[in-house]
């Protein structure tokens, strides 16, 4: 049980380290972005009101850790803050009840939304990505996924192949931002091309489904931006508008996939329901942000986005062969590394001109180089 005289650091150390939800586990929920908020706290909050007892914290407290903050900052960075000083204030309200009431009025929480311009983009800027073999297969495959199913970056980075059920062609997400447990059918194109992709890295059932080229997790959070702008200009994608950063304006993000996404799937008539079953929006209001790049879109004919199995050179069918050319690209084993592996290799491809696959007991000579995992195929060669 808190102390009444705890202190607003004390109480909000509490919540980030998780003791208040194993003490109440029915009123708060576990904390997945503990981190940040820890640092929001560290950096802006606890150095001005963090010595001061939670039962004595006032709104001019509240508001003198909001005119200290940085005038650089952006809008969203200072909802933030505002939004961890009043999940604190408001624990302490319940289930704590370290204090009748919130000191903060329903007007505190400055407006996140810096009414800048993001991009998206168009159907044949993703072709040309796609399509640029010299950009590493494994982020293409990653870009790829994010633009045809719209799910946030931080879900994709932690999604296994377990996650995915590559017979039937669907996904689910168990664990996600909203907290809310979704599952629905992938897009036919991403399905094929993920059969083909696990049979290359030769992945266990627990394993990430997206890595980086060296095979180590991608961070969602970092180190994504700069090296997929490049790779879009190394496409040739050129559109100004994209790289353009102004006051009205920011350049294009891994993020702004998810709004790919949305806008090219509302441009081919594609429901809102249909859409928030992918991205988890619990809103019309956030997915009606995007129709107005989708009326662009439909007014120009852009079309939709290339099936991601047509769009990747290196994981189109090999006709004619009446098996996947992913599954010769094994290193010399004639059968998949597990039982998961097993069960999609045997499974039939509904696409014209294709058979089902097969365990081929053939070596390949010289095969293709892969994005990664090259210690793991000397491995299982020797």
């Amino acid at each position: 049980m808190s102390r009444p005289n705890i202190t607003f650091r004390e109480f909000g150390e509490q919540w980030t380290s998780g003791a208040l939800n194993r003490r109440w586990p029915d009123q708060v929920k576990k904390k997945k972005t503990a981190k940040a908020d820890r640092q929001r706290l560290e950096k802006h909050v606890y150095g001005l009101i963090g010595h001061i007892p939670v039962a004595e914290v006032t709104l001019d407290h509240a508001e003198a850790v909001m005119a200290a903050l940085p005038n650089e900052l952006k809008p969203a960075t200072r909802w933030q803050v505002a939004q961890v000083i009043h999940r604190v204030l408001s624990l302490a309200v319940y289930p704590a009840r370290l204090i009748e009431s919130s000191p903060l009025p329903k007007g505190f929480m400055p407006n996140k939304d810096d009414d800048k311009a993001f991009s998206f983009l168009y159907p044949g800027e993703d072709e040309m990505l796609m399509g640029t073999t010299t950009v590493p297969l494994a982020m293409r495959v990653y870009w790829g996924f994010l633009a045809r199913e719209g799910m946030r970056a931080g879900e994709a980075v932690r999604l296994t192949w377990a996650d995915l059920d590559l017979v039937r062609g669907a996904v689910r997400l168990d664990e996600n931002k909203t907290g809310d447990p979704r599952a629905w059918a992938l897009d036919p194109g991403v399905t094929r091309a993920l059969r083909r992709y696990h049979q290359m890295v030769g992945a266990g059932a627990g394993d990430l489904v997206f890595l980086d080229p060296e095979g180590k997790p991608l961070d969602s959070k970092r180190n994504q931006v700069r090296p997929f702008r490049r790779a879009l200009k190394e496409a040739g994608v050129d559109r100004p508008e994209l790289f353009e950063r102004n006051d009205r304006r920011v350049p294009i993000r891994v993020h702004d996939l998810r709004a790919t996404f949305i806008t090219i799937s509302l441009a081919n008539g594609k429901t809102e329901t249909w859409v928030a079953d992918r991205t988890g929006h619990k809103s019309s209001v956030m997915i009606n942000g995007y129709r107005r790049g989708a009326r662009r879109v439909s007014e120009l004919g852009l079309g939709t986005l290339k099936p991601l199995d047509q769009a990747i050179p290196e994981l189109r069918p090999d006709p004619g062969k009446g098996h996947e050319k992913a599954s010769r690209l094994r290193s010399g084993s004639s059968e998949p590394r597990d039982d998961f592996a097993k069960a999609q290799s045997s499974q039939t491809v509904a696409e014209v001109g294709l058979e089902p696959t097969c365990p081929c007991g053939q070596r390949i000579l010289n095969p293709p180089r892969l994005p990664f995992r090259h210690s793991a195929v000397e491995e299982r060669r020797s």
